[in-house]
């Protein structure tokens, strides 16, 4: 008689506590993707930007994702997942940290700079962090525990756009007409305001990003492991006509619907609150 098989465990014993920090990892991409909605409608008023300028944070942010895609898993490959995640949280900490100067300087491109900078951080991320979760436990359950990680991606997207409504919009929305007939102190105190809303927003990401890059570099057991070799990557990434186009799908889709923000609000006159929340959450 057969004996029935015993099931395979979900997370082996001293493997939870490595998932919880990598499901960690798909909350913080999910709030960064969602904020550059927020930061297209908050740049567009605290500098004055065209439909076209102000998309360019979605340009600079893709850029950075695009570019490093391939170094970061040649990265991995070498160092490992662990290595990954290393470099990508103190990426994406120094790129949130560079928003402070960058609203003090009131420099629309070194938002740019600073947008790349965390999305190329990202790149290491996400590079690492889905496999990584499939290999916390045996290959029977790893499909399991690769979606639930991906469950906790929306949870992030969902609250950057609640930071971004409560914390970074300022709720003053001035036609073109009432800014030009401030006086130039008035003006410029207003613009001023309008470009600091993002400091202390950012200011915590990039701390709350850093204390867990200390955390998994100096007390978490984290495990490394090396993936395929690198041709296998530039095989995966290049010839899978499938990976390519779902890449130029989403790129495509957030972008659109961030430009459909704007012409909204530009013709319909609808709250930047309201439109990027219904944008954000796709309602």
């Amino acid at each position: 008689m057969t004996l029935p098989q015993k099931p395979h465990p979900l997370f082996p014993a001293g493997q939870l506590f490595p998932f919880i920090l990598v499901t960690a990892l798909f909350f913080l991409w999910g709030m960064a993707n969602n904020l550059n909605d927020i930061l297209i409608a908050q740049f567009k008023k605290a500098f004055t930007l065209s439909d076209f300028r102000a998309g360019l944070v979605q340009s600079a942010f893709y850029l950075g994702y695009f570019l490093l895609a391939i170094p970061a898993g040649m990265f991995t490959r070498r160092f490992g997942y662990k290595g990954a995640v290393v470099v990508g949280l103190l990426l994406y900490a120094c790129g949130a940290f560079l928003f402070w100067p960058a609203a003090e300087l009131r420099t629309y491109g070194m938002f740019l700079v600073a947008l790349f900078v965390l999305a190329s951080g990202l790149a290491f991320l996400e590079t690492s962090a889905n496999p990584f979760a499939t290999v916390l436990g045996p290959p029977e359950t790893a499909a399991q525990r690769l979606n639930l990680a991906q469950a906790f991606n929306p949870l992030g997207s969902i609250t950057g756009v609640v930071i971004g409504q409560q914390f970074i919009f300022s709720g003053m929305e001035h036609t073109p007409g009432e800014i030009a007939a401030m006086s130039a102190a008035e003006r410029s105190a207003y613009l001023a305001s309008e470009s600091t809303a993002v400091q202390l927003p950012y200011l915590i990401i990039g701390l709350v990003v850093l204390g867990l890059w200390e955390f998994v570099v100096w007390k978490a057991d984290v495990p490394y492991y090396i993936l395929p070799g690198p041709w296998r990557i530039f095989r995966t990434l290049i010839t899978d006509w499938g990976t390519l186009s779902g890449s130029l799908l989403i790129t495509l889709q957030i972008t659109g619907l961030a430009l459909l923000a704007a012409a909204g609000r530009s013709h319909t006159r609808i709250s930047s609150r309201l439109g990027i929340c219904r944008i954000g959450l796709g309602v």
